[in-house]
């Protein structure tokens, strides 16, 4: 059995034994070790010395042998795009190995992506490039130290995604070309302490750290030999303290006087580390973290719900603050609990003006003293912590980064948390790679913990290579349902037969395979079904019937053609918040949600239509619009049932059109020539994860920080209006058409029979 202690004794020797043989080679290496050894042990030393010590001992070990380097380079999805640039760092003859670490959703697409580089380039130097598929369940820190067992170099190079772009020269010359220090070394780290949480980068002399954050580099044999299984940078920082007998985890380079200073946008609440901050004016036993920078919103109601939160790292509850401090700012009490067998040196955290307290679990009995019915208890999917009875939350580790937009939930809203059940249905048919990007952008999406069922639809004509990418295709986060037609029936059935709803909290997100999502299109759709159907809300939004991922770039439905659209235009010409979210009559087919009781409304609304017992098949029920002309298209139908009931869908609409999902509008059953003109009308940007720290758009980048109470409407052809308008001008249709006298405002609601006035 392995043993802890054991391999830090076995660390240790080796180190020694290894500094026993340099030391004998020479006076001058002597000279030169004694000074590397002031380094990890004695005091910070001057910059200008390390340098000589790096360049003079480089001569040292070449005398033995060139030392060689692994380089570990984390990939998601998003990071493909970049994978040149990435690996344009590592083309000296000291690098032997790229291990590049990837979802095992895009290991494929990875694989093309590397083939594809290497074959374009001209260098005679050549690295053995591997791909190390992980599971989406796994952390990534833990899997990092998984990968390091197929690597046979002298030394380890971990960076994040973006490789050294954002790094200085310095740090890259010193991370590349690595030295008999044994301690973990870059330009990040975080200083934990009693009395400050601080961000490092590179200054004038070495600082230690009690962790690092990538890049940094190590000795392989070193890490081999500590053991242990470390979850995150904090945890590997504190194995590399005990087995080292030191009071830190990793050194920071320092930087030389005519280098620029890194920029600190790595440091922040949803990164691996905590801007830079001194503390001042506060007691001995609270650590100070970087303000949150947005203004939450302040909640109308307060219930007697009680919120626990148990994590097992300081790390992970900082991550989470900004949820805790809304949470706090409208007076909801918050009990936050370390899982840790370490003693805790503090028991809070401040963050601008908020206050997070915190206890050890050991201490607290959640299982008493908490009334299960109004508690909610959020925790770590990896994490066993639950309370019967209560309403428990289980994040993912990996997600923890990405929680900010929970902010703006209501007490309420999280006592719904899991009532909404969402089915992804995929429909394909013969467009195999883009049925492989669309399924490999919803394997990164962030789930937050949530069980999602999928089903995928295969038309009959469907052709070998797609058939193969979905056999091949494995889904870790419900279950998994493949449905094969044997009888050709077109888009319209097999859209609509896709999916249909089990209880009136079923949810269906269709999606054909030209689209493409965004790793955060689930924080959009849960965020707004709990605002629109759960909480406070539930029955105030009878006429809204789904959520669109998409936000429209162009209105399709004018007689005279397409016309290019702008809704913040609209809005700032009528004094409405320019950015704001709104509702649109326009149903979505690239990327959207459907809500139960409509969409069963329509199914039954197909099917009379269909029939014909009402009026002819081809009897144009909406005046005036240009989907009159598809007659082979589902919208067409539903548009019939939103202009007669006045339905309309909620639509994202943050700046320069970014969005959850977009199209890639690919040749098919609706497309028969693919311009760049019309790949221009309907392509937008997807909403990105933030990228080292650096501050991007994201879910909550509102007005207000939250969805609005009243979205603004427009009609079918992008004209704003009211809800009350356009069920006016629904029932006067109808009144004409059908020559009914029933009014459908006192109707039954979602009766497809009732409003074609058949009962």
């Amino acid at each position: 059995m392995n043993h802890p202690s054991l391999h830090c004794c076995l660390v240790t020797l080796s180190i020694l034994v290894a500094f026993s043989l340099l030391i004998s080679i020479t006076l001058e290496s002597r000279r030169l070790l004694l000074s590397a050894t002031q380094i990890f042990s004695g005091p910070p030393i001057n910059v200008n010395t390390q340098v000589q010590v790096a360049s003079r001992s480089e001569n040292v070990f070449s005398t033995l042998s060139q030392p060689t380097l692994a380089v570990v380079i984390p990939l998601n999805s998003y990071g493909l795009s970049d994978l040149r640039n990435a690996l344009s760092f590592f083309g000296s003859p000291s690098v032997r190995q790229v291990l590049l670490l990837c979802p095992e959703s895009i290991s494929l697409e990875v694989e093309h992506s590397l083939r594809d580089l290497i074959l374009s380039e001209k260098s005679s130097h050549h690295a053995v490039y591997s791909i190390i598929p992980r599971r989406n369940s796994d952390s990534l820190v833990a899997a990092v130290f998984e990968s390091l067992s197929s690597s046979n170099s002298d030394w380890i190079l971990v960076t994040d995604e973006r490789g050294l772009e954002d790094i200085d020269p310095t740090s890259q010359e010193l991370l590349l070309h690595p030295t008999s220090l044994v301690y973990p070394k870059g330009p990040r780290g975080i200083r934990l302490s009693s009395t400050e949480f601080l961000c490092l980068s590179p200054s004038s002399s070495i600082q230690t750290a009690s962790y690092l954050v990538p890049p940094f580099v190590m000795p392989t044999n070193v890490v081999r030999g500590l053991g242990g299984n470390p979850q995150t940078w904090q945890e590997f920082g504190e194995i590399v303290s005990k087995c080292m007998f030191g009071e830190f985890g990793g050194l920071v380079f320092p930087l030389h006087d005519s280098d620029t200073r890194e920029n600190q946008d790595w440091c922040n609440l949803n990164d691996s580390g905590a801007r830079s901050s001194h503390i001042s004016n506060i007691s001995s036993n609270e650590i100070l973290v970087e303000d949150i920078g947005r203004d939450q919103p302040v909640l109308s109601e307060r219930l007697t719900n009680v919120f626990i939160t148990i994590f097992s790292t300081l790390e992970e509850l900082r991550l989470f603050a900004p949820v805790i401090c809304s949470l706090q700012s409208n007076g909801t009490k918050v009990h936050n609990l370390l899982d840790t067998r370490s003693g805790l040196s503090y028991d809070r955290m401040r963050t601008g003006s908020c206050v997070l307290e915190f206890k050890s679990l050991m201490s607290v009995d959640i299982h008493s003293g908490f009334d299960p019915n109004s508690t909610v208890l959020i925790t770590l999917a990896e994490m066993d912590h639950r309370i019967h009875g209560a309403t428990n939350i289980h994040i993912s580790r990996k997600d923890l980064p990405y929680c900010s937009w929970m902010a703006s939930l209501t007490e309420a809203e999280w006592r719904d948390w899991h009532r909404p059940r969402l089915t992804i249905s995929v429909i394909t048919k013969d467009r195999p790679s883009s049925l492989a990007r669309l399924l490999s952008s919803i394997s990164s999406g962030l789930f937050f913990g949530d069980s999602i069922d999928m089903r995928i639809h295969l038309e009959q004509s469907a052709d070998y290579e797609t058939t193969q990418v979905v056999k091949r295709f494995s889904w870790r986060h419900g279950s998994l349902f493949v449905h094969h037609r044997i009888i050709h029936g077109g888009l319209l059935p097999a859209v609509v037969e896709s999916w249909y709803p089990h209880t009136n909290d079923s949810y269906g997100l269709l999606l054909e395979d030209d689209v493409e999502l965004s790793p955060l299109f689930y924080p959009w759709i849960k965020m707004s079904l709990l605002r629109y159907r759960y909480g406070e809300s539930i029955g105030k939004y009878p006429n809204l019937f789904g959520i669109s991922l998409y936000q429209q770039k162009s209105i399709e439905l004018h007689p005279d053609g397409r016309r290019s659209f702008n809704a913040s235009h609209i809005f700032l010409e009528n004094d409405i918040p320019k950015f704001s979210p709104y509702f649109s009559q326009i149903p979505c087919s690239w990327g959207a949600v459907y809500f139960p009781e409509h969409w069963s409304e329509f199914h039954d609304y197909l099917a009379i239509r269909f029939s014909e017992i009402t009026f002819k098949l081809d009897n144009i029920v909406v005046p005036d619009v240009r989907s009159n002309r598809w007659t082979k298209s589902w919208k067409k139908f539903f548009i019939e049932l939103v202009f007669l009931r006045a339905y309309v869908m909620l639509y994202p609409n943050f700046p320069d059109y970014i969005s959850l999902s977009t199209n890639h509008l690919e040749v098919g059953s609706h497309v028969k020539l693919r311009t760049k003109a019309k790949q221009e009308a309907f392509s937008v940007p997807l909403m990105q994860l933030p990228v080292n720290g650096k501050q991007i758009l994201q879910i909550l980048d509102l007005p207000g920080g939250t969805l609005p109470v009243a979205p603004p409407v427009l009609n079918l052809t992008g004209f704003l209006s009211t809800i009350d308008a356009l069920t006016a001008v629904g029932a006067s249709r109808r009144t004409e058409m059908l020559k009914c006298d029933m009014d459908v405002r006192s109707s039954p609601p979602f009766d497809a029979r009732t409003l074609l006035c058949l009962s």
